[in-house]
């Protein structure tokens, strides 16, 4: 058995006869799991027949373009989800600032594949320190898009 990608699916060959059942777990390199967004799972050949190959591809829904949307929940104490779109794969950053305007933490900065992810902050700072209750800002950078959104941590 082997997985392989390709654009817009993953795709698990099935190369001999194997008893196994099949549950769909997207997990990204953040190691956020995602069950929701994932359109269908397609299933092509025959029933698990001997020497027969059997193939799975997951296909993923993908925005139109760079979409931040509003963290849950909000107002929260102590943990909230931000969640966000990407119409292609590339470089992302994520970052939390004060009201002050002073970075408080990053959660992305690396290189994302498009479609629909989610990341938990736990309301700490770089050092893993809580940060004080208040209004915090979050920035997604995403190619040329910008999108600013505002949280409430309530203490």
């Amino acid at each position: 058995m082997y997985l392989t990608s390709g654009p817009d699916k993953q795709q698990i060959t099935i190369s001999r006869t194997y008893s196994f059942s099949l549950k769909c777990i997207v997990t990204d390199s953040y190691g956020d799991q995602a069950t929701s967004n994932i359109l269908s799972v397609h299933v092509s050949g025959g029933a698990l027949a001997k020497q027969s190959s059997q193939t799975f591809a997951i296909a993923v829904q993908v925005p139109e373009k760079v979409e931040l949307s509003g963290n849950f929940p909000n107002p929260f104490n102590p943990n909230t989800t931000i969640k966000f779109g990407l119409p292609e794969d590339g470089y992302v950053q994520l970052n939390i600032y004060s009201m002050n305007g002073q970075k408080v933490r990053t959660l992305i900065d690396g290189h994302i594949s498009k479609g629909y992810h989610q990341i938990n902050w736990d309301g700490t700072n770089e050092s893993g320190q809580p940060v004080s209750g208040g209004l915090y800002f979050y920035e997604l950078r995403a190619g040329k898009k910008r999108l600013l959104k505002k949280m409430l941590l309530v203490k």
